[in-house]
């Protein structure tokens, strides 16, 4: 059975459309908000430190673990460590940076 945490990390690393400057420079919240946005079939809300499913099931945004080492990060993601890196556009072909991963 595939967990909640992986059904949101899947439509992270496939988000075209939406500006990734804005989600990565914006607060946890503001990145959560725009995942609904772009899900809203799946999401209803992300509210204080949760986003919200439509079947009710909260998840939250910060697990309250503090600052976590790069790999401890793609190990155990919350939604906002999903949203910490800026995603550049149009650098494809590009190494990536010491710790970066695009999500490609």
């Amino acid at each position: 059975m595939v967990s909640r945490a992986a059904l949101v990390c899947l439509p992270v690393l496939t988000f075209p459309a939406l500006p990734h400057t804005q989600v990565a420079t914006g607060s946890p919240v503001d990145a959560a908000s725009a995942l609904v946005q772009a899900y809203p079939d799946f999401l209803e809300r992300a509210e204080t430190n949760d986003v919200v499913w439509r079947d009710g099931t909260r998840m939250p945004i910060d697990d309250g673990k503090g600052a976590k080492s790069f790999d401890a990060m793609l190990d155990d993601p919350d939604i906002k460590d999903m949203f910490s890196m800026r995603y550049p556009a149009s650098e494809q072909g590009l190494p990536p940076g010491i710790n970066f991963d695009r999500g490609e």
